[in-house]
């Protein structure tokens, strides 16, 4: 599933993370409330589904400030039972 909102203010950078879980039932959702916890614009997602190992994964492009910012928010989403990972995506 592809979603696309939001617009940048120029102020903030749009970044990639790709966040991995093992299924359960908030994934994706509590990830979402988080971001929107610490009022992160999401400008798109990517569902990208289990990999060989059984995880989970979205792909979620946010506006950020800073590069502080977006290890902040990293570390927030990486708090989150039964996540395994947070990290940038690069294509």
């Amino acid at each position: 599933m592809n979603v696309e909102w939001g617009q940048l203010d120029s102020k903030s950078y749009p970044v990639d993370i790709l966040v991995k879980a093992y299924q359960y039932e908030k994934f994706p959702s509590d990830v979402f409330a988080v971001l929107a916890a610490d009022k992160v614009s999401v400008i798109a997602t990517k569902t990208i589904g289990q990999d060989k190992s059984g995880l989970l994964g979205v792909r979620i492009k946010i506006a950020v400030a800073s590069v502080e910012a977006l290890s902040e928010i990293c570390k927030r989403i990486k708090g989150i039972q039964s996540i395994i990972s947070v990290e940038r995506f690069f294509k």
